[in-house]
């Protein structure tokens, strides 16, 4: 299992979630998900860092997508 293997099917999961039993299922996922690809989970600190950065790239790609065709 990789890391994006693990994302793709975190978020196909994620497709299917609409209600709240189905949301809470997907975060009682990650944990065990982390464990089995011998990741540490993100402290406060790096999941802000890591907010801010992903934030910033999306509006980057929002704002290049708003850009007319040339």
């Amino acid at each position: 299992m990789t890391a994006e293997q693990a994302l793709r099917f975190a978020a196909y999961e994620a497709s299917w979630c609409r209600n709240r039993d189905a949301s809470e299922a997907l975060c009682l996922l990650f944990p065990p998900m982390l464990h089995a690809l011998e990741l540490p989970p993100m402290d406060s600190f790096e999941a802000e860092r890591f907010r801010r950065e992903l934030k910033a790239v999306l509006a980057a790609i929002d704002e290049w997508r708003r850009q007319p065709a040339r």
